[in-house]
């Protein structure tokens, strides 16, 4: 059975479901930091408000031990968990926003570039909850086809989007990098790469700096 987009999305409200709230400038209030800590250091009793922030800490328990790399909480606000890696260069740091998760390169206070960005929109449909961007892709890809990514909550959504191949990219690329190297001029374009080896001459062109992915 074919799923239209208008009988995916076509549901009631979630029992619960609030209005809409005011902007955030109406509601500013002073940001809440977390105390540094370890991820392996993290258990039940930490107490967040934002849903997608109690689903991650909640992955980052039971998964920590799947991470080549600890992970370190350095500030959180009800708007973004900010995060780096235990024994991994200081220039690379991560986020965690209200709906997605970046890992980004900063050297000589410039963002020199985005290594990963991982971005979920979870719906509840009739038939469960799914990813509109994943919905919306796949539409345009898969013209006619059955679109089967459904989820029993919106936590299992960004488990399968963010959280897993957020996991699988740390294992998979940065734990394998020797190197990270920092392309082009600031003011301009900048870009930044993660190498398992020195680069040769023909890749040096624009390469403004070297830097050894784990910590000296």
């Amino acid at each position: 059975m074919l799923l239209s987009l208008d009988y995916i999305l076509g549901s009631r409200p979630e029992a619960g479901s609030r209005q809409p709230r005011k902007p955030a400038f109406v509601r500013a209030r002073k940001p809440r930091k977390l105390m540094r800590i370890r991820a392996s250091e993290l258990n039940n009793k930490v107490k967040v408000r934002p849903r997608i922030q109690r689903a991650f800490f909640t992955w980052l328990i039971q998964n920590r031990h799947r991470l080549a790399f600890d992970l370190l909480i350095e500030g959180r606000t009800d708007h973004f968990i900010n995060f780096s890696f235990i024994g991994v260069n200081r220039a690379i740091s991560a986020a965690l926003t209200t709906y997605e998760i970046n890992v980004s390169v900063e050297w000589n206070d410039e963002c020199w570039d985005l290594l990963l960005s991982l971005e979920s929109s979870p719906r509840r449909g009739c038939t469960g909850y799914f990813c509109k961007c994943c919905l919306d892709y796949f539409r345009q890809t898969n013209p006619g086809e059955e679109f089967t990514r459904i989820f029993p909550s919106r936590e299992a959504v960004w488990v399968d989007d963010i959280f897993e191949p957020f996991l699988n990219w740390v294992n998979d690329d940065l734990a394998n990098a020797k190197w990270l190297g920092l392309f082009g001029t600031p003011g301009s374009a900048t870009w930044a790469k993660l190498m398992d080896a020195s680069p040769d001459e023909d890749h040096t062109k624009d390469l403004t700096a070297l830097l050894p992915c784990r910590e000296v």
